[in-house]
Parts: structure tokens; sequence; C-alpha cells
């Protein structure tokens, strides 16, 4: 988890430099955030995978620790925050076309690399996990909603 957090952190600090950049008129420099941000957004589906899969094995082949896992809040609450900063990440990631406008085309070939390279397997890999990744969204869900109230 620990990881993970670090390349959301990562990937969002990048994004927000990348936008003040731009509010800044600047770019150049918020081309050079954006693409730092790319360089690791795909993180999201990777530990996507790394998390589906240690779920799923302790589901299939330790019950008692598939249990304990889903008693753990401050797993759920790290995991929810996390998650959900990444998906606004990747969010703002698939709308830089629409803000660099015809600067785009000076990232568009980064974007395409990490997609073919990285984003597009993991993706279709982390679909083999869907039913445990869910399970744990579903606790999430109820997780991040407490935390939002009690915020």
């Amino acid at each position: 988890m620990d990881e993970y957090s670090a390349y959301q952190n990562g990937c969002t600090a990048a994004l927000i430099a990348y936008d003040n950049a731009l509010k800044n008129k600047d770019t150049t420099l918020a081309i050079t955030f954006l693409k730092s941000a790319m360089a690791t957004h795909f993180a999201y589906y990777e530990f996507n995978i790394f998390i589906g899969a240690y779920v799923q094995y302790a589901r299939l082949y330790n019950p008692e620790v598939h249990q304990q896992i889903l008693k753990l809040n401050t797993l759920k609450r790290a995991y929810s925050l996390n998650t959900q900063r990444f998906l606004n990440s990747l969010q703002i990631i698939q709308s830089a076309s629409t803000r660099l406008k015809g600067n785009y085309r000076s990232v568009k070939y980064t974007a395409d690399y990490y997609n073919k390279t990285y984003v597009d397997f993991a993706k279709e890999y982390m679909k083999s996990f869907d039913s445990d990744l869910q399970a744990l969204k579903s606790l999430v869900a109820f997780g991040l909603q407490n935390i939002l109230q009690e915020n």
C-alpha cells in the first residue's frame, strides 16, 4: 500500500504542477509535468493487479486471511483514498488533449507509447481480478463514504 500511495502521490503532484503551469500560461513546463504523470499513471492498473491477485489468492487458498483482509479498515481507507485520487488523475490525463489543444501533439506520442506499452495490457489483465477487486471496492466505497462524512 505504501508504494501504491507513493505512485499516486507522485502522479497527483505532477498533475497539480501541470495545472499550475497551464494557469501561468507556461505550456512547455505544463507538458513536462504531464509527461511525468504519464510516466507513472499506469501504476494504477499494475497495483490493482497485485492487489486483486493477493485478495484472490487469499480467497481461494486461505479464507481466514481473506476475512482478515476484509476487516482491515485502515487498509480499506488507504486503498479507497488512493484509488479515488488515481482515478481523478487518470481523468485529468485523458482530458489533456482538450486543455492543451494544438500543443497536445507534443505529448500524443508519449500517451500512445505508455498506453500501448503498459496500460492496454494491464487493463486487460486486471479483468482477471474484477470480482475480487469489486468485492474490495464495495467495501471501500462504504469506507470512503464514512471518511468523507467524518471530514
